[in-house]
């Protein structure tokens, strides 16, 4: 599989980032954006700050997908809750055998296609309403991918990769047996600060990345305070490890086990550095939430299985409501 042509679909920090990379190291790439962001691409090219060099590329830049053609790869880095609005935009990028990886937080749209057992092939419409995704894109493009990379969008065109170290994707076929197709793409994704891995177990991934924001998002978002400050607090951190634990009961429940020690998280946040969770950048930046990925679904997956999750019972409404209330969640 030769991939040359890649279109990342929604540059923003992360996507910024990715595709600077992808631009530096001499693929054909264009990027989707909006804004104030998009402008200054067009204008002076997208600039990347890392800790060892600052570099400006050029890749062809739109928001409107229709102008950029079919591609060999497209990697999403949107918010969940924008992909479903997205599934039209992304068909028109698609050729007969395009893969399409989906970089986000949480529980993914695809999780179910090919999964052996009552849910197989289930279509979640709390993140994918009325299954557009399924349809106009459909599972079998899916390449599931998490995220290891902090970034940041410190002015239209500009951004700021934190890494001390390199940056991590790890990319897995959700039903595939043969990778050939996601090394392919593994490859092709590679750069001097973004290492790419391939796994077998892609779901795993997912839940390893899911449980850790389980542990934070509700309660940064009702305390308004960085983790290491909720995490210091003895009431909060027990709050967090039941969060974390009902969460790792919930995929047990489906047959996994992710890698996941509760005490040593807490730990770590207790001892970091203060750091805000996505979801409260978004509270705090009137920004739509991304809810139901991680928090919402968690709920949904214990139900579907009899899993109790008390915890999450009295957390998650009440996140839900404070975004309703801020008019920054619609549903």
């Amino acid at each position: 599989m030769n991939i040359e042509k890649i279109c990342v679909y929604g540059a923003g920090s992360v996507g910024g980032f990715l595709a600077g990379e992808l631009a530096k190291r001499g693929h054909t790439v264009s990027v989707i954006a909006r804004g104030a962001h998009l402008a200054a691409i067009r204008e002076k090219g997208l600039t990347v700050k890392t800790p060892d060099e600052t570099y400006t590329v050029k890749p062809f830049a739109t928001d409107n997908p229709a102008e950029v053609g079919k591609q060999d790869l497209v990697i999403t880095v949107a918010k969940a809750h924008s992909l479903p609005a997205m599934a039209e935009g992304i068909r028109t990028l698609l050729g007969p055998e395009t893969p399409v990886c989906f970089a986000q937080n949480g529980i993914p749209w695809w999780y179910f296609y090919g999964l052996e057992g009552p849910h197989k092939d289930r279509k979640l419409e709390t993140l994918d309403p009325g299954g557009k995704l399924w349809d106009l894109v459909g599972p079998d493009r899916a390449v599931g991918t998490t995220i290891n990379s902090p970034n940041e969008v410190i002015a239209p065109g500009v951004v700021h990769n934190k890494a001390k170290d390199i940056s991590t994707f790890v990319v897995g076929e959700p039903k595939r047996s043969d990778t050939a197709r996601v090394e392919a793409i593994a490859e092709a994704m590679r750069t001097p600060r973004v290492n790419v891995e391939v796994t077998t177990d892609i779901r795993t991934g997912v839940w390893n990345k899911l449980l850790v924001n389980l542990s934070t998002w509700a309660i940064a978002a009702l305390t308004h305070a960085p983790s290491c400050d909720n995490m210091s607090n003895p009431e909060l951190r027990e709050v967090a490890s039941r969060m974390m634990r009902e969460g790792l009961a919930v995929a047990r429940s489906f047959g996994l086990e992710p890698e996941c020690d509760v005490d040593a998280t807490m730990e770590k946040f207790g001892s970091s550095t203060p750091h805000k969770p996505s979801l409260l950048q978004d509270f705090e930046a009137g920004k739509p939430v991304e809810i139901d990925t991680v928090l919402k679904i968690t709920r949904e997956f214990g139900k579907l299985n009899g899993v109790p999750t008390p915890t999450m019972d009295i957390l998650v409404p009440l996140v839900e409501q404070k975004a309703r209330s801020l008019g920054l969640y619609g549903k």
